[in-house]
Formats: structure tokens, C-alpha cells, sequence
């Protein structure tokens, strides 16, 4: 795992999924899935050795959507 390339690809994954959310559209759709497997592929490496690493790439998404759900409830509050 490169913490660099696992930072980048959170950025795009949380970037993706918000413009999803805000404007849905095919491309945005694919973008998204697109940014999913980038983020798959920095975390589990082609031979996981550790049998887990699938389970923290899980973890570590449902934590972006976590992040991702948060932030976009703070923006709607915000408007009100």
C-alpha cells in the first residue's frame, strides 16, 4: 500500500461520489465505478498475501461513505 496513491484515490473516490449524488449521469456513473477500482487497486495489491486486505478495503470504503454522507449533510444544512 502507497499512502500517496491511497490518499489520491480517496480524493477522486469522495470528488466522484459527490457530483453522482448532485448531478446524476452516465459518465458520472462510470467515473465513480471507475475511481472504485483505483482505490481497490491501491489498497488490495495484485497477490494479496494477507487475506484481510480485501475486508480493510471494505472498511475503508464504507468510511468514506461515511465521510462522503456527512459532508454532503453539512452542505444541506448549511443552505437552510
Amino acid at each position: 500500500m502507497k499512502f500517496k496513491g491511497i490518499v489520491s484515490a480517496s480524493k477522486r473516490f469522495l470528488r466522484t461520489r459527490e457530483a453522482v449524488h448532485m448531478l446524476p449521469s452516465r459518465r458520472g456513473l462510470i467515473r465513480h465505478v471507475e475511481s472504485i477500482v483505483e482505490l481497490h487497486q491501491q489498497i488490495v495489491p495484485e497477490q494479496p498475501r494477507w487475506p484481510g486486505s480485501l475486508v480493510a478495503f471494505g472498511i475503508y470504503r464504507g468510511g468514506l461513505v461515511v465521510v462522503s454522507e456527512a459532508v454532503m449533510f453539512w452542505k444541506r444544512w448549511i443552505r437552510i
